[in-house]
This record gives C-alpha cells, structure tokens and sequence, in this order.
C-alpha cells in the first residue's frame, strides 16, 4: 500500500496528540509542586490538535466558576503547551505559532467557549 500525504499528516497529528497528552499528564503531576507554572493543568482534562490551527481543550467543571481574567490565563498557557508541541512536530507554522491556536472549550459535549476570530488570544465565554 502506498502512503498518501493525507495519512502522513494523520500520522503527524495522532503524534501531536499523543505528546499533548503526555505533555498535559506531565504538568498536571508538577501542578503542586509548582503552580505558578503549571497551576493551570489542574484545570484542564484534554487537549486534542483537530488539525491546520485548531485544538479542542476540555475543561473539568471547576474551571467554569473562574473569572474570565483566569480563564484566559489559563486558556493562554494551553495555547503556549500546544503551540511548543505542534511546531516540534512541524504541523503549524512560525506564522500560525505568533497568531495562536482556534480553540474550542467545552466541558463534556458543551461548548463554553472560544476564541475570537479577530484575535485567537482573546476568548469569547458562554
């Protein structure tokens, strides 16, 4: 069977999540130890790269009482995560990297928020 570029990049992007998850799991064990930089995995359940600049993070269900002062800090550490991983596995550009990631928050299967289509660092909450 010949290899196409499509399932290369499926190769990559199941790479890419792989390393997110093991990369997530790694600082949600250094989260008390060391929370002014990893405090923020506490918070989050899932990171999932769906492909070109977007990733899907769910949140566990405390994350929904914070502020939306915390949430974007929180939001902005998972985009610097995912960001190192997908341009370690050349799936985004330095370009895509400097503008950040689509992502789409949710808990379980309901959407809480997103980022804006203006600026990807910027979140729009439900």
């Amino acid at each position: 069977m010949i290899a196409t570029p499509a399932d290369a990049a499926n190769r990559q992007q199941t790479i890419a999540n792989h390393e997110l998850k093991q990369d997530l799991a790694t600082h949600q064990a250094y989260a008390n130890d060391d929370p002014g930089n990893y405090d923020y995995a506490k918070f989050i359940k899932k990171i999932k790269y769906t492909g070109h600049d977007h990733i899907v993070v769910e949140v566990k269900n405390s994350f929904s009482t914070m502020n939306k002062a915390d949430k974007t800090r929180i939001l902005d550490q998972v985009q610097g995560l995912a960001i190192q991983v997908l341009q370690n596995n050349h799936l985004i550009t330095k370009r895509q990297a400097h503008h950040g990631l689509k992502a789409t928050i949710r808990t379980g299967h309901a959407i809480i928020g997103k980022s804006k289509h203006s600026n990807y660092y910027q979140y729009s909450w439900k």
